[in-house]
């Protein structure tokens, strides 16, 4: 008897998409495996350099950036972002409260401070995206 291959099924486009730029491997590979499960199409980056290449080609409705990134500094990006694209919702986390300040004055919609749960992601990142 034959064996059949196994059909994946059709590809149903996520309801919103979010970019995520996070540095640290570990904290990107729970975040993308979290924002996904919940749903949401997912592209990420380590390299905050990325971002304006990563915005055109998959036009985000919310970006999740860590304030600390290597090669640029976030909160002109955050403020950058703001003005070239006032659309899209922004996220910034961090460990430290006077760069979430910052990046609060910067633009971002929302701050989230490490340590977080996943629930507490979940229910931030839908709240944003209403």
């Amino acid at each position: 008897m034959e064996q059949l291959e196994e059909i994946p099924p059709p590809f149903l486009p996520a309801a919103h998409r979010i970019l995520l730029v996070e540095d640290d491997p570990g904290v990107m590979q729970t975040l993308e495996y979290t924002l996904r499960s919940a749903g949401y199409e997912v592209r990420s980056t380590a390299h905050g350099r990325d971002i304006v290449a990563l915005l055109t080609l998959f036009e985000p409705h919310l970006v999740v950036t860590d304030v600390i990134m290597p090669q640029i500094d976030t909160l002109d990006a955050i403020g950058t972002l703001r003005r070239d694209h006032p659309g899209i919702k922004i996220i910034a986390i961090s460990g430290n409260p006077h760069l979430l300040t910052a990046a609060r004055k910067s633009g971002a919609d929302h701050v989230l401070a490490k340590p977080f749960g996943i629930h507490q992601l979940n229910l931030l990142v839908r709240t944003t995206l209403q």
